[in-house]
């Protein structure tokens, strides 16, 4: 039981405990906050593949979300470099915010790069 909630805590996963009928209910209790299957032994054939294919189900939605959390993270981690490079050139070159949002973008587009890879350029050079 342990083990199980300790991949589920720490690896965004899904698990399922096969246990006894009478436990159950108590083991439910314990497991189900951190999102451990459980299943009452003995069980059929059909409602193990039913609750298989719960755990896939859940499985994908995990996998969707931890996408969606990394793009967020990349995006946030791009604005903060694009205004860390907009306050260089700010301070340096003594633009205003417009311009320097202006400056990056088209840089980025006239050198094919992204907005990323121009602000670590500018923050790399100092300006």
């Amino acid at each position: 039981m342990r083990f199980a909630i300790d991949v589920c805590k720490s690896k965004n996963c899904v698990a399922l405990l096969l246990v006894r009928s009478e436990l159950h209910d108590e083991i439910y209790e314990k497991v189900f906050p951190w999102g451990v299957f459980t299943l009452a032994k003995p069980t059929s054939r059909t409602a193990l593949i039913r609750a298989l294919d719960w755990m896939v189900s859940t499985r994908e939605r995990l996998r969707n979300l931890e996408k969606k959390a990394l793009s967020i993270e990349e995006k946030m981690e791009e604005i903060r470099l694009v205004n860390h490079a907009k306050w260089l050139l700010i301070s340096q070159r003594q633009m205003n915010e417009s311009a320097a949002h202006r400056y990056i973008e088209k840089q980025a587009m006239n050198r094919c790069l992204t907005k990323r890879e121009v602000s670590l350029e500018i923050i790399q050079n100092g300006s």
